[in-house]
């Protein structure tokens, strides 16, 4: 009698075994494909990003800074987290020990979506430092190589001491002369002034605003573009035959 309990016993305690093994096997081939599914969407995020990033060679992928933020935080995250595939890959291959898929997918998602966040937003945090002239001068490196299309910097902050853009200042190593620059304030954003070739904010208090540049061929060529983007103005200037662009400030999202 004694002996069948002990066999029940026996029974039972490796059937819970079994159960127990078999649950283990489902969660770690859960955990594989999980973790597998997220490398090959990380590779095609990056991809994708720096496909994105050679045909729009502009001012930022897009010029909603909300699409711009989330777009480049996903590319971090892809980034980051196939660096940490491989490594705890590599780790894995000399301490098998530490093959815990649950544990290390759950890790390598914590840390990647942790990077990202902190990574995107320094680079929120120095584009915004950006000076005004500098800022605008890459936009229009940029942007006379993309005629027709208006592109905006990330917000820029306008001070006390950084107040002023001047012609000559926007356009060094552009390739372009102070003439083929015109500053105009299509939004009537209060304060700042595009008197005398130049565009100046004049309050005391600081102001954040995205500087724009819209280039096209010529006069005509320039009128024309700028209507395109519902704005009406005059270009003081007869020539057809050069490249002219049109800087000026617009309204954040939080303007």
């Amino acid at each position: 009698m004694e002996n069948i309990k002990k066999k029940e016993d026996q029974e039972y305690i490796d059937s819970v075994l079994e159960k127990e093994n078999v649950s283990t096997k489902h969660n770690t081939d859960f955990y594989k494909k999980l973790d597998s599914s997220f490398l090959i969407g990380s590779l095609f995020v990056s991809v994708l990003y720096v496909i994105t990033v050679f045909l729009f060679p502009i001012a930022g992928v897009f010029n909603n800074h909300v699409i711009n933020f989330i777009f480049t935080a996903t590319f971090i995250f892809a980034v980051s987290y196939i660096v940490f595939y491989l490594l705890f890959w590599v780790v894995g291959l000399f301490f098998k020990k530490i093959r815990n898929y649950k544990f290390n997918f759950i890790a390598k998602l914590v840390i990647s979506i942790i990077l990202a966040i902190i990574i995107t937003n320094m680079m929120t945090v120095i584009a915004c430092r950006s000076t005004p002239t500098k800022a605008t001068r890459m936009l229009i490196k940029d942007q006379i190589n993309n005629l027709g299309a208006e592109g905006c910097t990330d917000p820029i902050l306008f001070t006390k001491s950084r107040s002023t853009l001047i012609e000559e200042g926007i356009t060094i190593t552009t390739g372009l002369g102070p003439e083929q620059v015109y500053f105009i304030n299509p939004e009537n954003i209060p304060n700042f002034d595009t008197k005398d070739n130049i565009l100046k904010y004049g309050a005391s208090s600081s102001k954040r605003v995205m500087m724009c540049v819209l280039c096209d061929n010529g006069k005509t060529g320039l009128e024309k573009a700028l209507q395109a983007h519902d704005i009406n103005t005059t270009i003081n200037s007869t020539t057809d035959e050069k490249i002219l662009c049109a800087v000026y400030p617009r309204k954040t999202s939080t303007n």
